[in-house]
């Protein structure tokens, strides 16, 4: 007889004695000498080196059944049956007794949250294929209803979307996505239903499914309404539906984030990554509807975002947005508070930022500088601005933003040069103003911006041929591709057309600036901006009526003044200036009705 025979002999053996004592309560059968000599031959023969699994279960069972049918005296029995069931245990859990099998599925489970949570935290992949192996023994020891085995196939689809971010190998959501839905038809959990939402999410992103997309709104949807209360689950739904509202722009999407970050925030353990969120779409909605309230609702969750400790490079966007959002406030409200808050903390953005990244955030400190020397000339925010400026231009032309940094730099020199009449000023604006033209490329908003500052400058400088070439310059801005929705490019237009005006007296030029004016006070969607067309608009059609002596232009002057001082905001300081061009025209009409 060959040792397979002799092996299959005493398997069919040893299990007959286990069955006789599990099926009808035979004691003897597993107690006796000869069942324990019986196991031990088995073992010999079939080789312990390298025992196999079948054969480690059976004996181990026997001996399991020795300390179960004399529990007293049957820890020697008990000590070998865990000894025989070690490799049982690593091949299929579920050949093990239950008393054995639990505490082996809680080492299991505790061995893989050790190895999946570091992975999800910091996209450390090194132990996951450890952990995987932990979850599959879980699903195999576990009953199909069981709640372990539904978490352990949610883990399992946890680790293949990590292996996916890893990889980038598309199979792995598809392995995701099947673990997940495993997992939700056994137990429809919240964080279950939160990570299939996850992997439909990123199945979209890599497919563009949009049924995939759907779905995890919908699952996402689902798991807040199982768990109302939980951050984490609140933050799936908030990915899920920004996806939804990156496709189709609309704003009631807009609106589920917002409600969601705000739930998820109102818990006692908020994630950070929903204050962002928050944020981001109030901006984005108040950029739709201008809704004081949203902006409000911007700064408070900035201030309160650096209230906390946020990391470094957080805290950095958290200045900026709120510089950003104090600045907008203060074009809102004209109270000068928002606007020195402003400049304050977009300073410090601009100093804490990396040196590779502080390019936007001088750029915006420079803004809120001008702004506040629009209101009050100081020589520090002067000094300051301009040292921003040149800052940002240092980056080099290979910056995304060196052209607008140079047409910055060339407005605020400008600026000086109105304040301090130095010419040096303003021949150094024009000169950056031309290289922030050349280096626009691709930038249609930068180079018509860049154009029409320009043109400006050389209306002011008039040099000889200055004029010529400045209208030659807004003309070319106007017919730059895209709209800036300010009208201000056209309304430049019309500055230099009566800059010329009024050096040379050719009256088309006058006709001309009219004309692009009313086209400027049509396009702006700016109030502010609006409300400087309208002025601007004033002021030309009272020149033309004191050189041709028509009484209409002096009434649409007039309309043009009262709509530019109600379109201005009270508080705003350009205000005073426009009541001043609008009582000059009733002015002008008065002396004409009493001549």
């Amino acid at each position: 007889m060959g040792v397979h025979d002799v092996v299959a002999d005493l398997l069919t053996a040893v299990r007959a004695r286990v069955t006789a004592f599990r099926e009808y309560g035979d004691a003897a059968a597993v107690l006796s000498r000869a069942a324990a000599e019986q196991a031990e031959e088995l073992v010999r023969a079939a080789g312990p080196a390298t025992l196999p699994v079948e054969v480690a279960a059976v004996a181990g069972w026997l001996y399991w059944c020795r300390f179960e049918a004399d529990p007293d005296g049957g820890l020697p029995a008990l000590r070998r049956a865990t000894d025989l069931f070690v490799p049982v245990g690593q091949a299929d859990p579920l050949l093990l007794p239950a008393p054995l099998r639990e505490p082996l599925i809680e080492e299991y489970e505790r061995q893989a949250r050790a190895l999946l949570e570091p992975a999800v935290t910091s996209g450390d992949v090194t132990g996951l294929p450890y952990a995987t192996g932990l979850l599959y023994r879980i699903v195999q020891a576990t009953a199909p209803e069981d709640p372990r085995r539904a978490a352990a196939l949610s883990d399992l689809s946890v680790a293949a979307q990590l292996r996916y971010a890893d990889n980038s190998d598309l199979t792995e959501l598809d392995e995701a996505v099947a673990f997940g839905r495993a997992a939700v038809a056994t137990l429809a959990r919240a964080d279950f239903l939160t990570n299939l939402s996850s992997a439909r999410l990123s199945q979209y992103r890599a497919y563009g499914d949009v049924a995939a997309l759907t779905e995890a709104v919908s699952l996402a949807e689902a798991a807040t309404r199982a768990r109302p209360t939980s951050a984490t689950i609140h933050r799936a739904l908030v990915r899920a539906v920004r996806a939804c509202f990156d496709r189709t722009g609309l704003l009631a999407d807009l609106d589920r984030i917002v409600n969601a970050a705000r739930a998820g925030m109102a818990e006692a353990d908020p994630v950070p990554e929903l204050r962002l969120a928050l944020a981001h779409a109030l901006w984005e909605r108040y950029r739709r509807a201008e809704a004081l309230a949203d902006l409000d609702e911007v700064v408070a969750t900035c201030r309160g975002a650096l209230g906390g400790t946020p990391a470094p490079d957080e805290r950095v966007t958290w200045l900026s947005m709120l510089g950003q959002a104090l600045g907008v406030r203060y074009g809102r409200t004209w109270e000068r508070r928002n606007l020195d808050e402003a400049v304050t903390v977009s300073r410090q953005a601009a100093r804490e930022a990396d040196p590779g990244a502080r390019v936007p955030h001088l750029l915006h400190l420079a803004s809120v500088l001008d702004e506040r020397l629009r209101i009050a000339w100081s020589a520090d925010d002067e000094t300051e601005q301009v040292l921003s400026l040149r800052a940002a231009t240092e980056a080099g032309p290979e910056h995304k933003d060196h052209a607008r940094a140079l047409q910055h730099l060339g407005g605020a020199l400008v600026g000086r040069f109105q304040r301090r009449g130095r010419k040096a000023d303003l021949d150094e604006a024009i000169s950056h103003t031309r290289a922030a033209v050349a280096t626009s490329g691709a930038d249609a908003a930068t180079r018509r911006k860049a154009l029409s500052n320009l043109a400006v400058s050389l209306e002011i400088r008039r040099g000889p041929g200055d004029l010529d070439e400045a209208v030659t310059t807004a003309r070319a801005a106007v017919a730059v591709p895209g709209d800036s929705g300010s009208g201000t490019e056209l309304a430049n237009l019309g500055k230099v057309l009566t800059a010329r005006f009024l050096l040379l007296g050719d009256l088309v030029d006058l006709e001309e600036a009219i004309s692009v004016t009313r086209s400027a006070v049509r396009v702006s969607t700016d109030p502010v901006g609006r409300a400087r067309c309208l002025n601007n608009l004033c002021g030309m059609l009272t020149r033309r009526f004191t050189t041709t002596r028509r009484i209409v232009d002096l009434d649409e002057a007039i309309d043009a003044g009262r709509a530019s001082v109600a379109a201005a905001p009270p508080r705003w300081p350009e205000r005073t200036r426009y009541l001043t061009t609008l009582d000059l025209a009733l002015r002008l009409r008065s002396a004409v009705r009493d001549g």
